[in-house]
This record gives structure tokens, C-alpha cells and sequence, in this order.
């Protein structure tokens, strides 16, 4: 009788300790897991926060890099029109001045050219182009 009941009290506390220990664990694995949530939340912010300064830095240098390349593009085509201007000279010597008029009637350049130098303001005197 007596180890009845000294199975029957330890079964009662081994329950009790099992139950205590998934208590412990499942709060322990929860507490983890907050943690883990917590430092993935960091992390995202961290690396969001990184992310923005690099745009930051980055894009302002977009904008400088678009002018340049407008610039270097102007700057390509008054030197299409003046070699196209010397061609012209060169074959019709007997025309003093040319103009833009000459220049596209004669097709030395394209309309799309013709548009392109009127949108950049370039303009030819003395036989040369200028911006």
C-alpha cells in the first residue's frame, strides 16, 4: 500500500514538474522568439536606414550626371554641324555664307539634326558653329 502510494505522490510530482517544465519551455521559447522578432526588427531598420543613406548620396549625383551628359551631347553636335558646314564648304565653294537652310536642303543633315541644333540653339555665322 505504502509504495502505492509513493508511486501515486511521485507520479503526481513528476506531472506537476513535466507540467513546470513545458511551462518554462514554452516561455522560454517565447521569450526567444521575441527576441529573435526584436533583432530581425533591428536588423530591418538598420538595413533600411543604410538603404536611405545610399540614396541620399546617390541621387543627388543622378542629376549632376544627366547635365554633364546634355552638355556633352551639345557640345557633339556643334561639332557635327561644323564638319558637315566644312564638307559643305568644300564641295560648294562658290557659296560664301551656309546656312542651317543649306545645310539640311543639301542633306548633310537630318531633319531630326535640324530640330536637334534649333533645340540646342546653336547657330552658324561666318561659316562656324556656336552655341
Amino acid at each position: 500500500m505504502l509504495k502505492l502510494v509513493i508511486c501515486l505522490y511521485l507520479k503526481k510530482w513528476t506531472n506537476h514538474v513535466l507540467n513546470y517544465v513545458v511551462f518554462i519551455c514554452s516561455n522560454l521559447t517565447y521569450l526567444i522568439g521575441r527576441k529573435i522578432y526584436l533583432l530581425y526588427l533591428i536588423e530591418a531598420a538598420i538595413v533600411l536606414f543604410i538603404i536611405s543613406l545610399l540614396m541620399l548620396l546617390i541621387l543627388p549625383n543622378l542629376g549632376s550626371q544627366r547635365q554633364k551628359a546634355v552638355e556633352t551631347h551639345a557640345t557633339a553636335m556643334v561639332s557635327t554641324v561644323q564638319t558637315q558646314i566644312d564638307l559643305y564648304a568644300n564641295e560648294h565653294p562658290e557659296n560664301g555664307s551656309i546656312t542651317m537652310n543649306n545645310l539640311v536642303a543639301e542633306g548633310y543633315l537630318t531633319a531630326k539634326q535640324a530640330q536637334k541644333v534649333k533645340d540646342l540653339n546653336i547657330t552658324v555665322a561666318n561659316n562656324e558653329a556656336h552655341k
